[in-house]
């Protein structure tokens, strides 16, 4: 039982799938006076809110000194260096992929801001911005809940889409224009976007919005590294990872059905008698009676 679990209220925790996530919450609270720098590769944009302290931060060619109260944001794929100038506290919110993308869709927070002319730049400036008080309102509120050993991932995404709110409320777009520039225009690890998304998306489209391309463009990038069709590979992937699914009964036969897009139950069992020429509740229970030691032939 996760900590969540322990701390509140059992019935709605049964209902929250996002408690037992693996993987880290993408708000971290990092706090060090280390002689020692942190050298690390942002794995997603984030966004460095320092909170006490000073610091002095590189990446790419880019060395800015960052002063208690400001914030600022590391694309995706950079590898950075922070240097502790004095005891620092600094809270670290990664804009995990498919947030980031979803949001820079029509109606999503970063809409207006990614579609502002902005000239494509492999160097920029490192920009540092005052934190508000309605922002770090919000950040000690996260800082209390991680402090009481409360662990919910999805309490996490709320408050990072809340933060995404106050950010749009309290800043001009052309400010944030600046501050998110550098992740819009990122370098993008082309076979790692691939394969940590392969069980998340399930279409040309989702690929190459997490990618800043258009469809064509990311059609032929793939046929290019991989040598095939993506829409192809796509469908080829999802078989073999519904399969897998259906097989370590690690999940329920419902949450595959939502994970994996299917409209509904009936659809998901045309795939499954498509695909496996079984029902998924028949594959599941020949799987059980082999781990059972019985013969179901």
């Amino acid at each position: 039982m996760t900590s969540c679990k322990r701390l509140s209220d059992r019935k709605f925790f049964s209902l929250c799938r996002d408690c037992e996530a693996v993987g880290k919450p993408n708000i971290e609270l990092l706090s060090s006076s280390a002689k020692k720098p942190l050298r690390k590769k942002s794995e997603s944009a984030s966004l460095f809110f320092l909170l006490e302290g000073q610091i002095e931060v590189s990446y790419g060619k880019v060395t800015c000194p960052v002063e208690n109260g400001y914030f600022f944001l590391i694309p995706a794929n950079e590898k950075y260096v922070i240097r502790f100038v004095e005891k620092a506290k600094l809270l670290i919110c990664r804009l995990e992929e498919d947030l980031f993308v979803r949001h820079k869709r029509k109606e999503g927070l970063l809409y207006d801001i990614y579609n502002m002319k902005r000239p494509y730049t492999e160097n920029y400036e490192l920009l540092a911005v005052k934190i508000n008080l309605y922002i770090r309102s919000l950040l000690e509120d996260c800082i209390a809940v991680k402090n009481s050993g409360f662990r919910c991932t999805r309490y996490m995404q709320c408050k990072t889409e809340e933060l995404l709110i106050l950010l749009r409320s309290y800043y001009p777009s052309k400010l944030l224009a600046q501050i998110f520039k550098p992740a819009f225009n990122s370098k993008i690890d082309f076979r790692e976007v691939v394969k940590k998304n392969r069980d998340k998306f399930f279409t040309v489209g989702e690929y190459a919005a997490a990618m800043n391309l258009d469809r064509n463009t990311f059609r032929q990038k793939f046929k290019d590294t991989y040598g095939m069709n993506p829409t192809e590979w796509i469908k080829e992937e999802r078989v073999k990872r519904v399969f897998q699914e259906l097989m370590e009964a690690n999940k329920s036969i419902a949450d595959i059905v939502t994970e994996y897009k299917f409209s509904n139950f009936p659809n998901f069992i045309r795939f499954c008698n498509m695909h496996y020429k079984n029902t998924p509740g028949n594959i599941r229970k020949t799987m059980e009676g082999q781990v059972n030691g019985i013969n179901l032939k």
